[in-house]
């Protein structure tokens, strides 16, 4: 899989079907999106693209909201390439960004991508005031170019967000944030002291999303554990050589 930071360096001679969105998570509802994507570029006989940004447009658009994320940008690169994506383009969300109408960023798309298909979740929206969406698109494009609208999905009458997935993880419903995910939520922590009978980590990437205060069962190295994380700093009653690990929080 290609990963480019600057849209220029997309070959603009390759036929592609591209999806634009934050992806945070990469969950349920985006592995639709994906799917489609891929079965897109081969309907095309070209590749797929996702576009997506290197700053959540929500910390530019809202910087007095505190935004944690899902995934960090490796993640988030990980999850995406499960499902056979040939490229990856991260591009610069600014204010200037910010204050494109949706007219705009999609012609600046077109101008260097050889755009042939367009796969779009059911509620995306983008541009400024958010006014551009697979209606307006559809318009706007006149039949010219394939725009794919992915039905919504659900879990036992549960929409599948990034946002709600945010909220059940800090309210420490972590199976079902797990199933809305479509796999088991991981930190990255580092250990900073080891006591008597117990380690102690902290938080490697702090725009993480954290559950609540409370004791998990968790994964580490496959071994399961109990942890109680408490602010930023997580607390396992075994003891641990190395200094970084993967936290895997099952319920």
């Amino acid at each position: 899989m290609n990963i480019y930071n600057h849209i220029e360096q997309i070959n603009s001679n390759i036929p592609m079907a591209i999806s634009v969105g934050s992806f945070d998570g990469v969950h349920l509802a985006h592995h639709q999106i994906l799917q489609k994507l891929a079965q897109e570029a081969e309907n095309i006989g070209g590749q797929s693209l996702v576009v997506t940004f290197s700053t959540h447009p929500r910390a530019v658009i809202d910087p007095d909201y505190q935004l944690k994320l899902l995934n960090t940008i490796e993640e988030k690169n990980q999850l995406i390439a499960r499902f056979h994506i040939d490229n990856i383009l991260y591009l610069n969300f600014d204010k200037q960004t910010a204050n494109l109408s949706y007219q705009d960023f999609y012609f600046f798309l077109l101008k260097h991508i050889n755009i042939q298909s367009i796969v779009m979740g059911f509620n995306h929206s983008f541009g400024k005031n958010k006014e551009g969406n697979f209606n307006s698109l559809t318009a706007l494009n006149q039949n010219k170019i394939h725009i794919i609208n992915v039905e919504q999905q659900k879990i036992h009458n549960e929409n599948i967000s990034s946002t709600i997935i945010r909220r059940h993880l800090q309210n420490g419903d972590i199976a079902l944030a797990n199933k809305l995910l479509g796999y088991s939520y991981s930190i990255a922590i580092k250990k900073f002291e080891n006591q008597e009978n117990r380690t102690l980590f902290s938080i490697i990437d702090h725009k993480k999303v954290l559950p609540q205060n409370g004791t998990y069962h968790v994964l580490i190295d496959q071994m399961p554990c109990e942890a109680v994380i408490k602010d930023t700093e997580i607390i396992i009653d075994k003891k641990f050589d190395k200094d970084l690990y993967s936290l895997i929080l099952i319920s």
